[in-house]
């Protein structure tokens, strides 16, 4: 379980009398969402560690293995999700689904095991068997820009820009935007490792998950036909279609790390998710 006020407080939304979430539609991101937070509970970390490589650069290593721990859904208004992942620690994920196929809003305590031999609620599968995106309120979504070597790093604003190009209706649409876990590095001296260009989250609340596969294939077909799209080499030499950002984390179940980097021998000065005001609710409607 997670203790803290932000917590708290963004649980204490607008109810009706049944206890149903009653949903804000602000042009400022009162839209609510939800999603889930997954806690590590052996006492190991799920963030990156990351190092200098000795060269003027870092070397990362993935911790990400959870197979035990709990489940939290959490629900807030969008304006508070900027604030609300600077308290996570470095044990501790997001998921944009929330848990289902339970009865319950949390699972207190459990252990990831292989899909098919589950047994629920002790043992899970990290899939949309016990992840779903939710159906009472907005669903979190986020952009992942990610830029491989030789492509062009985007800034938020200009990311946005270009989605807008393609869904003008996006304009209407609040975000956050806060940096990649391995962004902002630098040495004990001060020097930069790796800075912006490390790539970004951006955030956004969406209306109706039923649409939410049609909107990012028609989007990152857009974008390709708009000249967005290229082909990345795979380390086994497949050819992979990409764009300004992953298709792969639109999925419920995908693990979202945001609590910054354990650093060895080096120093992370993570600046401040921006919080971007939209015009009115973006409500996509498969046009």
């Amino acid at each position: 379980m997670i203790e803290t006020a932000l917590m708290v407080e963004a649980l204490l939304i607008n109810t009706n009398s049944g206890g149903d979430i009653i949903e804000k539609k602000f042009n400022t991101g009162g839209e609510v969402i939800s999603f889930t937070v997954i806690t590590r509970t052996d006492g190991k970390s799920v963030s990156k560690v990351i190092r200098p490589d000795g060269q003027g650069g870092i070397f990362k290593t993935a911790s990400a293995n959870i197979s035990q721990g709990s489940m939290q859904r959490v629900a807030m208004p969008f304006v508070k999700f900027g604030q609300f992942i600077r308290s996570l620690s470095n044990n501790q994920a997001i998921a944009h689904g929330v848990p289902i196929n339970h009865g319950g809003d949390d699972y207190q305590k459990f252990s990831f095991g292989v899909m098919g031999q589950e047994d629920p609620p002790k043992k899970l599968s990290r899939s949309k068997k016990f992840l779903g995106y939710p159906t009472d309120t907005h669903c979190l979504c986020m952009f992942d820009h990610d830029p491989k070597p030789g492509q062009q790093y985007l800034a938020p604003e200009e990311l946005i820009k270009i989605i807008c190009g393609i869904v003008p209706d996006f304009d209407n649409c609040p975000t956050w935007s806060t940096p990649s876990t391995s962004a902002y590095i630098y040495d004990l001296e001060g020097n930069a490792l790796s800075g912006e260009g490390a790539g970004f989250h951006l955030y956004f609340p969406f209306n109706n998950p039923a649409l939410l596969p049609t909107f990012v294939d028609t989007l990152f077909k857009r974008l390709w036909l708009a000249g967005h799209g290229y082909v990345f080499v795979s380390k086994g030499g497949a050819l992979l279609e990409r764009t300004n950002f992953d298709t792969a984390v639109f999925s419920p179940e995908r693990l979202d790390f945001v609590s910054g980097a354990i650093c060895e021998n080096c120093k992370q000065r993570l600046p401040e998710p921006v919080f971007r005001i939209g015009k009115k609710e973006f409500l996509y409607e498969n046009k």
